[in-house]
């Protein structure tokens, strides 16, 4: 397929970028201590990201045993949800380490770009787990509603 001019003006256009970037790239070195200050940060950020995680697990599974299969369900949903956001946040501080060590510009371009495709690629995996698992539960919900009703007629 033969390129458009647009298509050849484009390439010309993020071609001067990226060769914007490797020059700043090259030029342009990040200090020790900034990289150690942020490194030290993020791995007390992803503690209390943990901690926190650990304590609404806690509250999702006392909620699922006290209000019966819909808080159940509200509650697997809910402990999903919870389970997603620690892993984007681990994910998160783990890029934030990389960035700590990345000597360049360069090298923190190239890192956060892996951490956009790395980031987009798993969560939609977990919409897909999460929607899917929403089926279910509804399935069986509905169910648990139809004996009831049968049941109580």
């Amino acid at each position: 397929m033969a390129k458009t001019k647009t298509d050849q003006t484009a390439a010309s256009f993020f071609n001067g970028f990226t060769r914007t970037f490797d020059e700043l790239g090259a030029t342009v070195q990040i200090p020790e201590a900034t990289r150690d200050f942020v490194r030290s940060q993020a791995v007390a950020a992803s503690t209390r990201a943990e901690e926190a995680h650990k304590q609404f697990v806690s509250f999702a599974d006392q909620a699922k045993s006290m209000f019966g299969p819909f808080a159940g369900s509200y509650s697997t949903v809910t402990r999903s949800m919870l389970d997603v956001t620690l892993a984007n946040t681990q994910h998160y501080f783990a890029t934030v380490e990389k960035l700590a060590d990345a000597n360049s510009f360069g090298d923190a371009v190239s890192i956060q770009s892996d951490y956009v495709r790395e980031a987009t690629s798993a969560n939609i995996e977990r919409i897909r787990g999460a929607a899917e698992q929403a089926k279910t539960l509804m399935s069986e919900n509905t169910k648990i509603v139809q004996d009831q009703v049968k049941t109580a007629a």
